[in-house]
């Protein structure tokens, strides 16, 4: 009988949980960090792959069916790539921040890039460097697709892997209206950053609705933040037209992108540029809709 009490005592210790028996708690990580964890692992798997295979099969294989690239205005990604070689050559990006919804179904990362062109066959060519935006989705399998793919083009920049920084970690403290339509509401908003009356209209909306860590890509220029936007905001001068074409929601309404283009003019008619844009925004804690990242070049 003393036997059989001890085995017993012995099985119910050896199944205790660790910190019982130290006295220690045993930090578990948040789902959201481990989800964003393996989004940025996914990230860097693509940049892997094209390394190893190539761009067109990196972007073949992860590609959602309606993916979107801008060659230079938006198209469908796999059907380009299937028609299309591209510029052979090794790419590649380290993501640097990023930001998931509170549902874990979307997010995007962004970071710096390097494309080296393949020579082998002619002319020496120079790297091309710039900063790139990728928004993530699952599929109705739970993987991980490029819904949209874009950057911009920058001086030579160091490429090297660190430390990954979530934009924004706020709490959504605010429950949206289960009737609204995220990307409509986006949409009106976007055009409302139209401005037809005063040449820096635009540029004062725009600022008010940028997060306090917002980053601002454009061709040309190294990254710049809503803290300290400099020639990100003031090339703008003129009356602008936002035109949103598409955008995408998460299933949480915390998070979502919307692209389009926009035309800046002299007076209300005179067009001066034309330009491709990706914005994308995220709820703050009162249920403000803010931008994390503007990217903006010329079409």
């Amino acid at each position: 009988m003393f036997r059989l009490f001890s085995v017993l005592l012995l099985s119910l210790v050896l199944v205790l949980p660790v910190e019982a028996q130290s006295g220690k708690k045993e930090k578990q990580k948040p789902v959201q960090s481990t989800a964003f964890n393996e989004l940025v692992k996914k990230d860097r798997d693509f940049s892997a792959l094209a390394n190893k295979k190539g761009v067109k099969a990196a972007f073949l294989e992860t590609l959602a069916d309606s993916g979107v690239i801008f060659r230079p205005k938006p198209i469908n990604g796999i059907a380009w790539y299937e028609l299309n070689e591209g510029i052979p050559g090794k790419l590649k990006w380290e993501p640097a921040m990023g930001e998931l919804s509170a549902a874990g179904d979307l997010g995007f990362t962004t970071g710096p890039f390097i494309f080296d062109p393949d020579s082998s066959h002619g002319e020496k060519q120079k790297p091309t460097w710039g900063q790139y935006l990728t928004i993530w989705k699952k599929n109705s399998l739970g993987d991980w697709k490029v819904f949209l793919y874009y950057g911009s083009k920058v001086p030579e920049q160091p490429v090297k892997k660190t430390k990954v920084k979530r934009f924004d970690k706020t709490p959504r403290l605010v429950r949206p209206n289960p009737e609204e339509s995220v990307v409509d509401s986006l949409l009106a908003i976007e055009r409302s950053l139209s401005d037809t009356l005063t040449d820096s209209g635009y540029m004062t909306k725009l600022n008010a609705s940028l997060h306090p860590e917002a980053q601002l890509y454009r061709d040309r220029f190294y990254p710049r933040t809503a803290k300290n936007p400099k020639d990100a905001i003031t090339n703008f001068k003129g009356f602008m037209s936002v035109r949103p074409v598409a955008g995408l929601s998460s299933a949480s309404k915390d998070l979502a992108y919307v692209f389009g283009n926009m035309v800046l003019k002299e007076g209300r008619f005179a067009a001066i540029d034309h330009y491709q844009y990706v914005r994308v925004w995220k709820r703050d804690s009162k249920g403000t809709w803010r931008i994390l990242v503007d990217l903006v070049n010329l079409r």
